[in-house]
């Protein structure tokens, strides 16, 4: 079971929770390419953690999932053996405060580590494609970069390519990368419609549930522009935001009849008058574009 999911979520650190001893094992036949990468997460977990690494043998027992992770795999995996050595026996209910005070930092520091390690296996995907930044982003100099060189705002930029769920982008200044927040880049769908809100909506100042709010609908009809995912793009006062296209039913604009040359209406002489309301649709469309494999890789916990 566990081999499947790991072969499933295709995780890029693994840590297994045992007890006890204060120890982390972090070497089992490691490669020599992979030692100095290993050592180094191994020895920041000691640091946080407060506990001993465990030196590599030369002829180490072993067999257990972090073993074969790292063999499979060829990438870190940490056992650690949590609280002071209880022998056989199991510790005590009264050693979780300071077991918890001691891993506490290990989830993030190891989620971010094997972020690192995620985005450096991702290859460049070449875009050249129009793309609207709805929020001001750093610009960095590289995909992964810590320090950004400058900012820009809202605006439909060139994205050369993406690495990852980092762009690369094309400003005024030069190219650049950007790592932008969820929904706050993508591709828009120019559409015009109306949309009829049923019930109180905020509007919102780009296109995702935790956007700041701008102002709230009540019930009425809105003309739309575009739409990103299920978020629409309505235009609202002097400016144009955005709402939650499931709160909202689209009615498309009814295409006019033919007509002939005198202007009168063309229709076949058995026709009968059209008395359909407007089509009605549900406001969605397809997902904004989405990093690939971000969503399920990363750190697995034993």
């Amino acid at each position: 079971m566990m081999m499947d999911f790991t072969y499933k979520i295709d995780p890029d650190i693994t840590v297994s929770y045992h007890s006890s001893g204060g120890i982390i094992f972090w070497h089992y036949h490691t490669l020599a390419a992979n030692l100095t990468r290993d050592k180094e997460i191994a020895s920041s977990l000691a640091r946080l953690t407060g506990y001993d690494l465990v030196r590599p043998e030369k002829n180490p027992s072993g067999g257990g999932y972090k073993d074969w992770f790292i063999q499979e795999f060829g990438r870190p995996g940490f056992t650690i053996e949590i609280g002071k050595y209880a022998g056989e026996g199991s510790l005590p209910l009264s050693a979780f405060g300071n077991i918890w005070a001691e891993n506490r930092q290990v989830p993030l520091y190891t989620a971010s580590q094997a972020y690192k390690l995620w985005l450096k296996r991702q290859s460049v995907q070449i875009l050249n494609q129009k793309m609207s930044l709805f929020a001001e982003t750093p610009v960095y100099p590289g995909a992964g970069a810590t320090a950004s060189s400058f900012v820009i705002g809202p605006q439909e930029v060139l994205t050369l390519a993406r690495k990852g769920d980092w762009y690369r982008i094309q400003t005024e200044s030069g190219a650049g990368w950007i790592h932008p927040a969820p929904g706050n880049f993508g591709i828009v769908e120019e559409i015009d419609a109306e949309a009829d809100i049923k019930l109180k909506t905020a509007l919102r100042k780009y296109p995702d549930a935790f956007a700041p709010k701008v102002a709230f609908l009540s019930q009425q009809s809105v003309k739309v522009t575009g739409r990103f995912g299920t978020w629409l793009r309505v235009a609202s006062g002097e400016g144009k935001w955005w709402v939650d296209g499931r709160e909202a039913v689209l009615r498309w604009p009814v295409e006019p009849a033919g007509t002939d040359n005198a202007g009168a209406a063309a229709a076949p002489e058995s026709a009968e008058p059209d008395s359909r309301e407007p089509e009605m649709t549900p406001a969605a469309s397809p997902a904004p574009i989405q990093p690939l494999g971000a969503s399920t890789r990363g750190v697995s916990v034993q």
